[in-house]
């Protein structure tokens, strides 16, 4: 069944690895226990309290502190459909109304039959992404609480993620056309606390010659207090640099790219070029950033993260192309982590990384762990389960590395794909020297 499905994809990573469910989920997990123990009565009394708190008067809906006039969506013609789309988890008539509610691996939903039309009443659910263009079917189907995920269509890897002005942001591969790959967009979502996200319009279309018709995956970095998103391009070409149209909105709305594009060009030497990393300053004031190539990751640097300088291949990998790269330092330590993916896992290295000074030398990563290994080694992959292309970002205020993944999954009858994992911080057992899963609830 598509819930068995679901509930394989989003299965937990083996004991050995290494990231971890940030303090919010473990409560997330107990309220869910929690709530398949409620009584019908009060099932019927969540439902009328969220149905009041998200339909008003005159149709339209209030989506956390973001209010838009929106057209809400009909669901169901007979109390029988609303409740096999809901897999007839409870039901109940009152005063002439029939409610069907559901909670399922953090899915919650609500359905109404009123003697004109049914309507969802989960804020989630409703349509608030003006640029999305498609209105096939029913999204209810599956759609989950806590992970983020677009309210529509194709999603995979996830994109730049970073902390700005006290706000998470997180961007998406995306097709704002329908809910299979192609047509690659930025999804952009942003969160106060990386649990409930707000939905903003698409940051990145292929608008411009060099994007080729798809913008692929990348990375935000801070550059002197400002974010820019690097990203690749479908015929993996060059690498383009986007800042934001108006630098005084926090939320970061609306984006551009200079007329200085492409920022990076690729190296004669290599095929595979695509899925730039974040930035990082040197001591030496000079930024480095790595990209995916035919043999390894690429090294690049920069005096002003506009003109960049081709260094060789930082990391080779031996086993042929990786991509979406990630490389950082893990807090509290003086290790670093490379992370490649391919063949539908996410592979990591740990090692001792020593800076050449200036822009023209490469610097060096020295592997201390297991070479990257694609067989039933598993102790050097992020995850057991379906999980792939992730990113990381640090988060400052709290001192840890935050850790995203893509889940892939699609169920039929509803109108999108894919799903992210839910954050987690990443930690080293300095003893074993693999990633560790000790978070205190502090």
């Amino acid at each position: 069944s598509c819930r068995e499905q679901l509930a394989n994809a989003l299965r937990l990573p083996h004991p050995s690895f290494l990231s971890s469910l940030l303090p919010f989920q473990k409560a997330m997990m107990s309220a869910r226990i929690a709530s398949l123990c409620l009584t019908g009565a009060v099932l019927l009394i969540l439902a009328m309290t969220h149905l009041s708190r998200y339909l008003v008067r005159d149709g339209s809906a209030e989506i956390g502190d973001h209010s838009e006039e929106i057209s809400l969506r009909h669901a169901t013609d007979s109390l029988e459909d609303c409740s096999d789309a809901l897999s007839r988890d409870s039901c109940a008539r009152v005063n002439g109304c029939s409610w069907c509610s559901s909670f399922s691996r953090g899915v919650q939903s609500m359905c109404v039959k009123t003697e004109q039309t049914a309507l969802y009443a989960n804020k989630t659910l409703f349509e608030c992404d003006e640029n999305s263009k498609s209105r096939k079917s029913n999204i209810t189907q599956f759609y989950t609480g806590y992970h983020p995920q677009s309210l529509h269509n194709w999603e995979n890897d996830p994109n730049g993620p970073m902390l700005y002005r006290g706000e998470y942001h997180l961007f998406l591969q995306y097709n704002p056309y329908g809910y299979e790959w192609g047509n690659m967009h930025w999804y952009h979502m942003k969160s106060k606390d990386l649990l409930h996200w707000e939905h903003l319009p698409i940051a990145l279309s292929p608008d411009h010659k060099y994007d080729c018709d798809g913008i692929f995956s990348g990375s935000a970095t801070i550059v002197n207090g400002k974010p820019v998103l690097t990203y690749s391009v479908s015929c993996g070409t060059v690498m383009v640099n986007a800042i934001p149209l108006n630098q005084n909105d926090s939320s970061l709305k609306n984006w551009t790219k200079p007329n200085y594009n492409p920022a990076i060009v690729r190296p004669e030497t290599t095929a595979g070029f695509r899925d730039p990393t974040e930035g990082w300053k040197g001591d030496d004031g000079v930024w480095r950033m790595l990209t995916g190539c035919d043999d390894g990751a690429c090294m690049f640097k920069s005096t002003d993260f506009i003109n960049w300088t081709y260094n060789g291949i930082f990391w080779p990998t031996h086993v042929g192309f990786q991509e979406c790269p990630d490389f950082y330092n893990l807090p509290g330590t003086d290790k670093n982590i490379y992370k490649g993916s391919a063949g539908g896992q996410d592979y990591w290295v740990l090692g001792e990384y020593k800076e050449s000074t200036g822009i023209a030398e490469i610097d060096k990563f020295k592997n201390i762990s297991s070479d990257i290994k694609f067989d039933a080694r598993l102790y050097n992959r992020y995850d057991m389960g379906t999980f792939y292309a992730s990113k990381t970002f640090y988060d400052t205020p709290n001192k840890r590395r935050v850790l995203f993944g893509y889940i892939s999954f699609h169920c039929a009858g509803a109108d999108w794909s894919g799903i992210q994992s839910v954050p987690r911080e990443i930690l080293l057992d300095p003893k074993k020297k693999k990633l560790n899963s000790d978070v205190s609830d502090s």
